[in-house]
């Protein structure tokens, strides 16, 4: 399997009355015949909630999601991703196809959390696993 570097992801949210939706697209492509699934973790211990911190102590969660089918919609056919949970089985894309956004994640932060975030700068890391099945 290949896996295209994700680039780091510099968020920068004004308006915390709408949700804020980010996407990366990047590419996951192999023997055609290949399947993997994903697992994506937002803290070192692979269990805890999807969360940015403050400086202050401050936290903030987000949502992630997982485009993986290079036929899918995108913009749409997303699958939600738990951390530390495996995600649905996807079809690797074949080498022989250029892939630059087949596969992508996305990551939500709700109006509601954000509106109730405190201000300042949070950061926060956000790691996914890819595994042949």
């Amino acid at each position: 399997m290949q896996i295209n570097t994700v680039n780091e992801v510099n968020l920068d949210i004004t308006d915390r009355n709408v949700d804020a939706v980010f996407s990366e697209a990047f590419c996951v492509r192999g023997n055609e015949s290949g399947r993997y699934r994903v697992i994506a973790y937002g803290a070192s211990d692979g269990q805890s909630a999807f969360l940015l911190s403050s400086d202050n102590g401050n936290e903030l969660a987000y949502q992630v999601a997982y485009r993986g089918n290079s036929g899918d919609t995108p913009g749409t056919d997303y699958d939600d991703l738990r951390p530390g949970v495996p995600s649905p089985e996807y079809q690797v894309t074949s080498r022989t196809i250029p892939c630059d956004s087949a596969t992508a994640f996305r990551v939500t932060f709700s109006s509601q959390d954000l509106v109730a975030a405190q201000s300042g700068f949070y950061r926060g890391s956000l790691t996914f696993m890819v595994s042949p099945v």
